[in-house]
């Protein structure tokens, strides 16, 4: 069900699930290639006033082991506990909150990442790719190193940065 129109300056809270949007994230190995998968299950809430969406307010959560690549193993790989560690480590959390300095189709989202247990500074680059249908379309898009995360294992077939880009769906 359709989330009703807030009024002009309030905030609307939209609860985001895998069929509203997706989580993708890329590695590239041995500087030459780039491998892509997503994460299948996460959940999230975003607040914004349609009017500004520079005032984004955003807290998530992804379930680690809905991580998957196209290769075979690939998925076992990441769930183990050189990657993911999801059997300790089942979910990991994005709280933020957009910075305002930016325009309304594309602006900062600053906030803290837990991953494996360890908590970091996360800046996303969130953009407006724009609106139809009486949806909005975000996208947003953050670098991560795994060796801050504790992801150390295969550091010469895999690179450190991992891109993750998030693209989500509303109703507006």
């Amino acid at each position: 069900m359709p989330a009703a129109r807030p009024a002009r300056g309030e905030l609307w809270r939209h609860v985001i699930t895998e069929r509203e949007g997706r989580i993708a994230f890329s590695a590239r190995h041995l500087g030459l290639l780039r491998s892509e998968g997503e994460f299948r299950r996460f959940r999230a809430l975003l607040e914004l006033d349609p009017e500004r969406p520079e005032a984004t307010r955003i807290a998530g959560t992804v379930e680690t082991g809905s991580a998957t690549v196209a290769y075979p193993g690939a998925d076992e790989m990441l769930r183990s506990e050189a990657f993911f560690d999801s059997a300790r480590h089942p979910e990991a959390h994005f709280e933020g909150v957009a910075l305002g300095a930016g325009r309304a189709w594309r602006f900062p989202i600053e906030g803290t990442l837990t991953l494996r247990g360890i908590r970091r500074p996360w800046l996303l680059e969130a953009r407006l790719l724009g609106r139809e249908g009486g949806q909005a379309l975000f996208e947003a898009v953050g670098r991560l190193s795994r060796r801050a995360y504790g992801m150390v294992a295969e550091r010469l077939l895999i690179g450190d940065e991992i891109v993750i880009t998030i693209s989500v769906r509303v109703p507006v």
